[in-house]
């Protein structure tokens, strides 16, 4: 039983909303302790937040701290304590619940939405994606997108709850239509769920792409970007079942669209969007900011490189850290570089658009021992 979620929503290049003075607010769950479907929740969990960080990028919008409950956080207390920090958001944001794990139903449940397993063995502690639905859907915030890759699949065991392409390379965003992806998250109103199964079905997934359902949802919104689909959510998740059947692996993922009308038009802007480097919440932000500073073109070149051996003896634990770059797959390696050489490097490539951190490791001094990122260019600069 399982999920995935491919990464491919692709970045783009500097347009985006003019008043988009919105955030984009993120909680991703994922059974990665399971022993059967664990290697490929994690891989769905790194791609989707991969993925995120660059949308965010191409629309220009401020993204929080993305959360990110998995191991042993992926349990109902840590969900609850995340919904309830989503309350913070405003008319103006855009909010992702994402779960990929083990689900099912009861022969009695009402809704076609599945229950989340989770951590959980007990089945009276999972959690039903109806619950969920009803939290983010009272949420302030203008669209909010509800996804799980699980399955859907009855047991008499569970009981009723009330209450395609993977690139090995850096994300080239040069092509991208900021514009089209601004009507998709931008102009759209509501909520949208969606589940990588029909009733009665299976999710399946593979220690190679993550879940099906997670893999075709992103290479559908790459596809929009692209000029492929139009900027429609009807004609996005037309795009994904039609991508999951390609997998023909028995599922077919339902889903439901806002009925609220998107709002007029989106005045982009054409003010280049300063690089970045950008991490989930785990990630020490006084670590990122700084390392954004040596992507900064108006600062100094000179003062930049200056600064590096600062960067490098407070955050990381010593020279010697490796900083491994891994394909927009998040798995495919494409160099490993001391810090110091990651570093300067930031200072001098100007194709870089956005640095995404996918993991670290760190000392019991909290300093950083290893570093693994992607990439983000717009190679026409």
């Amino acid at each position: 039983m399982k999920k995935t979620l491919i990464s491919l929503l692709v970045a783009l290049v500097a347009l985006a909303n003019a008043g988009a003075t919105g955030k984009v607010y993120t909680v991703i769950m994922g059974a990665t302790q399971d022993a059967k479907i664990g290697t490929s929740c994690k891989i769905d969990l790194d791609h989707f937040e991969n993925e995120v960080a660059t949308l965010t990028m191409n629309l220009d919008l401020d993204r929080m701290p993305t959360v990110r409950l998995d191991g042993n956080q992926c349990d109902r207390p840590n969900m609850e304590r995340a919904l309830n920090q989503l309350a913070s958001c405003s008319r103006d944001d855009i909010v992702f619940f994402y779960y990929t794990g083990h689900g099912g139903r009861s022969y009695n449940d009402k809704t076609q939405w599945p229950q989340m397993c989770m951590n959980y063995m007990d089945e009276r502690n999972f959690v039903p994606l109806h619950e969920v639905i009803t939290r983010v859907s009272s949420l302030p915030a203008h669209l909010k997108l509800i996804l799980t890759d699980c399955c859907n699949s009855k047991a008499d065991w569970i009981s009723s709850k009330f209450i395609k392409v993977q690139s090995r390379g850096a994300t080239d965003v040069s092509e991208i239509d900021t514009e089209k992806l601004a009507k998709l998250f931008v102009q759209q109103n509501g909520v949208i769920v969606a589940t990588g199964s029909e009733v009665g079905q299976t999710s399946q997934c593979n220690d190679v792409v993550g879940g099906f359902f997670t893999v075709s949802f992103w290479q559908a919104i790459e596809d929009v970007g692209m000029g492929v689909v139009e900027p429609s959510w009807a004609k996005v998740f037309k795009r994904v079942v039609d991508i999951t059947h390609e997998f023909d692996s028995g599922q077919t993922p339902i889903y439901q669209l806002p009925t609220e009308a998107p709002t007029a038009t989106v005045v982009t802007n054409t003010t280049p969007v300063q690089p970045s480097v950008v991490g989930n919440s785990t990630v020490n932000g006084n670590m990122l900011t700084a390392m954004s500073q040596l992507l900064n073109r108006n600062v100094e070149i000179g003062q930049r490189l200056r600064s590096i051996d600062s960067i490098v003896s407070t955050y990381f634990a010593n020279s010697a850290v490796k900083v491994q770059t891994v394909g927009r797959d998040t798995r495919t390696i494409v160099d490993t570089e001391d810090v110091g050489v990651f570093l300067r490097r930031l200072c001098f490539d100007k194709k870089i658009r956005q640095i995404n951190v996918i993991a670290q490791n760190v000392d019991g001094n909290n300093h950083c021992t290893y570093l693994k990122v992607h990439e983000v260019r717009d190679i026409t600069q």
